[in-house]
Parts: structure tokens; C-alpha cells; sequence
């Protein structure tokens, strides 16, 4: 169930949007090993607002990556091998794509909420706060996207 007050159009969406092109390759990496992703970008936008990250997620964000997200991805994922077969499917693996997309931007503005209850301009160190978020999704510590996702951060942050 989506949760009253949530904006789909927020800061934390337009942050996903600017900074995700520039570091998809070690999000999926990390995505393929149990990572969230929507979770990795709002750990990178608290350390950007300077929010330490508040431990484990709440069960209603959980439920709808659970319900909504993780069954789209996984009809598109299903779909996908077959378009070297059947490309007249690829209008549908676009549809599923978008619906995916769509699912992730409600869960981003579940997040955008819950994080936003919590205070913003505390100085939060990036990759503990991305070593935390891992652990919570039971990612192994020595996983090499974790430094990629944590140096292409730190290049965003200085070219900005």
C-alpha cells in the first residue's frame, strides 16, 4: 500500500535520476550480489544531506519492493532471453521495463519520506554509510562494486 503524503516528484528522485547514468555499472554489479538499488541512492543522498543512515528499513518499503517491484523485474528478467527469438516481444519488455521503473520511483518517494523524518546537515562518512547499507541487504564485505560504487561517488562529488 502507498502511504499518504508521498511526492513522487522529490529530492531524493532527481538526485536517482542525475546520479544513477554515472554509477549504474557498480550499482547493477552490486544489485547481482543482493544489493538494493534504490537503497544505495538514498544512502548516497543522505550522505549528500548529510543524514546518517537509520538502520533497517521500514516493513511497508520492504512490502512494496517485495509486491510491486521485485515481481515486475522479474517478468521483465523472464522475458528478456526471449527476445532473440521473438523480437515482436520487445514493446512488452519495454512496457515491463517501464512499469518496473515506475514501481522503483513509488519506493524512492517511500524512502524520500522515511529519511526525511531524520536530521539533515551532520557531516556522514560515504563509505560506512554504503558498508551499512550493504550489510543490511546481506552483501558480502568483500565485494569490489562496493569501492567502484563508492570511487564513482567520490568523482561525482568532485566534479560537481
Amino acid at each position: 500500500m502507498i502511504p499518504d503524503g508521498i511526492t513522487l516528484q522529490n529530492p531524493l528522485w532527481a538526485f536517482a535520476l542525475k546520479v544513477y547514468p554515472k554509477l549504474s555499472e557498480p550499482l547493477l554489479a552490486l544489485q547481482s550480489e543482493g544489493a538494493r538499488v534504490n537503497q544505495l541512492l538514498a544512502a548516497l543522498w543522505c550522505v549528500k544531506t548529510g543524514r546518517a543512515w537509520p538502520g533497517p528499513i521500514p516493513s511497508k518499503i520492504e512490502a512494496w519492493h517485495n509486491t510491486e517491484v521485485l515481481p515486475m523485474r522479474q517478468r521483465r528478467m523472464a522475458l528478456k532471453p526471449q527476445l532473440v527469438e521473438h523480437p515482436d516481444l520487445e514493446k512488452l519488455y519495454q512496457a515491463y521495463k517501464q512499469v518496473e521503473l515506475n514501481c522503483e520511483r513509488v519506493e524512492l518517494a517511500m524512502l524520500h519520506q522515511w529519511l526525511g523524518g531524520f536530521p539533515s546537515g551532520q557531516r556522514v562518512d560515504l563509505a560506512e554509510t554504503i558498508l551499512l547499507v550493504l550489510e543490511l541487504n546481506r552483501v558480502p564485505k568483500a565485494s569490489q562494486a562496493r569501492g567502484s560504487l563508492v570511487i564513482g561517488y567520490q568523482n561525482i562529488i568532485r566534479g560537481e
